[in-house]
C-alpha cells in the first residue's frame, strides 16, 4: 500500500496530512457501500450473486485492459538499446520511450 510507504521513489519520510486518512477511508465506506451493501438491501438476489458481480466488476476489466495493453510490452519488433559502462543511454527520455513502445503510429498519416 503506497499510502502507508514511508518511502515512495526518491521522497523519504513521506507524511500525509490526517485528513487524507480520513478522506481514504471515508470514500472506501461509501464505495463498498455502493457497491455491496446497497444491492444486498434493495435486490432480492443471493449473496453470492452480488458478490459475484463485484468480483466480475473489477475482474472483467483489469483483465480486458491487462489483454490490451501487453502487446505494448512483448511485441518483438521494439528496439531496447543497452546503456553504456555508466549506465546511460544516449537517447533522452522522449526519445527512449518512442523507440521502445509499440501503441502509437510512428508516421504522421
Amino acid at each position: 500500500m503506497v499510502f502507508v510507504e514511508k518511502h515512495i521513489g526518491n521522497l523519504k519520510n513521506v507524511k500525509h496530512p490526517f485528513r487524507e486518512y480520513v478522506i481514504l477511508i471515508i470514500s472506501k465506506i461509501v464505495y463498498f457501500g455502493l457497491t455491496l451493501v446497497l444491492p444486498l438491501l434493495f435486490l432480492s438476489v443471493p449473496v453470492w450473486v452480488v458478490l459475484i458481480g463485484f468480483v466480475n466488476l473489477h475482474l472483467l476489466p483489469s483483465l480486458t485492459f491487462a489483454l490490451i495493453f501487453q502487446v505494448t510490452h512483448v511485441y518483438e519488433g521494439t528496439h531496447y538499446p543497452l546503456p553504456d559502462q555508466d549506465g546511460n543511454i544516449d537517447n533522452n527520455y522522449a526519445l527512449h520511450v518512442l523507440e521502445t513502445t509499440a501503441d502509437f503510429s510512428r508516421k504522421i498519416v
